[in-house]
């Protein structure tokens, strides 16, 4: 009797955890550097004596080095992660064929669009019947993980910013888009970033998320309110998010479908064993 090795899968999942952890602080260092930081100004908020200010960025660094970087270093972990699937479904094959798969090329895990697509995965005789060699009960929980089932309650769901959007849409996008071109990145102001070397303040986030100049990003009292004039440069700095094109951080979108994936080589591990 064949005993499925995840091992391989495995292996995926935890490259693709190193990789990410290590553009997360490459990201970091990068963003770190002083000629990194988007410099603010402050300009008074309505006429007269308003003790209101609206800061906004005044200069920005030239990061296209740095989002090239790290649509490349994303494409590392998006391909481990969806080869990871790929693996299991490999091993189920095998599982269910006592180790002699007769269509090896096609094993894949599909990730459809519609529930009305899966069933031809599963179908001998097709030719795009990726799961045509794997039990009928397996090919059941497959597609419990399809992108067009309900989001799942995985503890990533928790993050701060988590995408609605399935975990195994966002892989399947992310990885057809890195099939065909460079993942793109965008910067958005963050209000995580913001050093400003001010106290006790009264200051509201100001929803201006373009990372460009002009971009607003607070509205605040200052301290010292003597000399102080209607329009001046400030010491202060701000630090961008890296962001995919529709907004959501790269970082926590690479956490959450790095542990749907964990999840599902998981619970095949624990189900065939």
């Amino acid at each position: 009797m064949y005993k499925p090795d995840f091992s391989g899968a495995l292996a995926k999942v935890n490259w693709a955890e190193h990789s990410r952890k290590a553009l997360q602080d490459h990201i970091r260092t990068t963003l770190n550097l002083e000629r990194s930081h988007a410099r603010l100004r402050a300009a008074r908020d309505g006429e007269g004596e308003s003790p209101y200010y609206i800061l906004s960025i005044q200069s920005v660094p030239d990061l296209s080095r740095l989002q090239q970087e790290v649509s490349l270093r994303i494409g590392d972990v998006i391909h481990n992660l969806r080869s990871a699937l790929d693996h299991v479904a490999y091993q189920l094959a095998c599982f269910n064929t006592n180790g002699r798969p007769q269509w090896k090329h096609r094993i894949q895990f599909p990730l459809e669009r519609s529930p009305a697509d899966f069933p031809s995965r599963c179908e001998h005789g097709k030719r795009w019947a990726q799961l045509a060699e794997v039990r009928a009960d397996h090919q059941a929980l497959i597609e419990g993980y399809q992108p067009y089932q309900p989001v799942g309650q995985w503890p990533s769901r928790r993050l701060m910013f988590a995408n609605p959007l399935h975990e195994a849409r966002r892989l399947r996008d992310l990885s057809n888009s890195d099939k065909h071109r460079i993942l793109t990145t965008t910067l958005l102001t963050s209000t995580t970033y913001i050093n400003i070397p001010i106290d006790d303040v009264d200051y509201t986030f100001v929803k201006d998320s373009a990372f460009e100049v002009g971009a607003k990003v607070m509205r605040t009292t200052l301290l010292s309110p003597d000399n102080i004039e209607d329009h001046m440069d400030m010491k202060g700095y701000l630090l961008p998010t890296i962001a995919f094109e529709e907004g959501w951080p790269v970082d926590i979108e690479l956490q959450r479908i790095a542990f749907f994936v964990a999840v599902v080589v998981s619970e095949f591990q624990k189900l065939v064993y």
